[in-house]
């Protein structure tokens, strides 16, 4: 089976989730005896360097921005539709949401819809009503429809009133990130662990309220892994809470960084109030470390039992969580025992196979 892989991600994303979950497919779709091909054309993904060759059409061409980006945008297009028709695919997958064919007249489409964060959360989004759309567009066009998770699945149900025969839920796989970096962070006092950027429905506004003024705050620091530096106002909100300088810190760096703070962490603290999947969770309980969580959308569904779970809304709930795990030895063992447990039932082969049964289903 010939499956065609467009080049909308690997176009925009350098690093990212979506553009990691294909790289992790492709490889393994060929293992099964099939023959997936990324059209990438002019990319600048990091993920795709990792891949064979005949994996992949294009160039690795980074550090282009602005007009220069917008045209290669076009290129690859070019370059993608003119390989397309040559190569003849069996089936196309599209790596992001278009509203127009991308490869030959009647060659049928997938596409995975990851969540529904832009139709959820308009306020947060400045280009909102051009994703959803898009998305919208996408999902028509589309033979088949992969959602990565039963919740993501019922929004789009609900949202876009999409058939639900028309959809197949695939959850994402876990593959371990490694460390060879021994030093989690220059605080020798415990600390809580946030991962990812922090701005509105994230929630780590919520987080720091609730570990105020207990406790929590006396005996801990919090660590925020990614996102950018503080701003003046999160400086100026954490003052107000009572924070002393560099008790809540950020900071940034590579996979093997984030892998040994998960391991140095008292838990991971995950207070989304949305996820499509959510993958931090999965990380930390990898490494060993426990997780407490937000109870909401996709999180019961992915971690299942093994979390301390919390109403991302009520900061006193949180704040409860909060000390049932920083006072509890016991209770972070059994979450401990629980997560590395859960983390067996996603790998990224289930996922490639489950992916080719979508595949196969359409082509029949």
């Amino acid at each position: 089976m010939r499956i065609a892989y467009d080049h909308q991600i690997f176009t925009q994303q350098q690093f990212g989730g979506i553009s990691r979950y294909f790289a992790e497919l492709v490889p393994r779709l060929v293992a099964l005896g099939e023959s997936p091909l990324i059209f990438a054309g002019l990319h600048r993904n990091e993920y795709l360097n990792t891949l064979s060759p005949g994996m992949v059409r294009g160039r690795f061409t980074p550090g282009i921005h602005g007009r220069l980006q917008r045209l290669r945008f076009r290129v690859n297009e070019a370059y993608m539709k003119r390989g397309m028709a040559q190569w003849k695919p069996d089936v196309i997958h599209e790596t992001y949401y278009r509203s127009s064919v991308s490869g030959p007249k009647g060659t049928p489409v997938v596409v995975t819809v990851h969540d529904m964060v832009h139709e959820l959360f308009p306020e947060e989004f400045p280009n909102q009503k051009v994703e959803s759309d898009a998305k919208r567009k996408a999902v028509e066009l589309a033979a088949h429809v992969i959602c990565i998770s039963r919740n993501t699945r019922d929004d789009l149900i609900r949202i876009f009133g999409v058939e639900p025969d028309k959809i197949s839920v695939v959850h994402h796989g876990y593959e371990g990130i490694g460390s060879n970096c021994t030093a989690a962070s220059s605080s020798k006092r415990m600390y809580f662990l946030f991962v990812g950027h922090r701005g509105g429905y994230k929630n780590f506004r919520r987080l720091i309220e609730a570990a105020a003024g207990s406790g929590i705050q006396r005996d801990f620091d919090i660590l925020a892994f990614g996102g950018n530096r503080f701003s003046p106002e999160e400086l100026k909100h954490l003052r107000a809470l009572g924070y002393r300088d560099n008790q809540v810190r950020q900071i940034a760096g590579s996979d093997s960084l984030l892998a040994s703070l998960y391991r140095g962490a008292h838990a991971l603290v995950y207070p989304s109030i949305y996820e499509g999947f959510g993958l931090p969770p999965l990380e930390a309980m990898a490494q060993g470390c426990p997780v407490i969580s937000s109870n909401t959308s996709s999180m019961p569904e992915v971690i299942g039992d093994a979390a301390e779970f919390f109403d991302p809304l009520d900061v006193e709930d949180m704040s409860r969580a909060l000390s049932r795990i920083a006072f509890s030895d016991s209770r972070r063992s059994e979450l401990i025992a629980m997560g590395l447990e859960r983390i067996k039932q996603f790998s990224w082969d289930k996922t490639a196979a489950e992916t080719r049964g979508v595949y196969q289903k359409i082509l029949k």
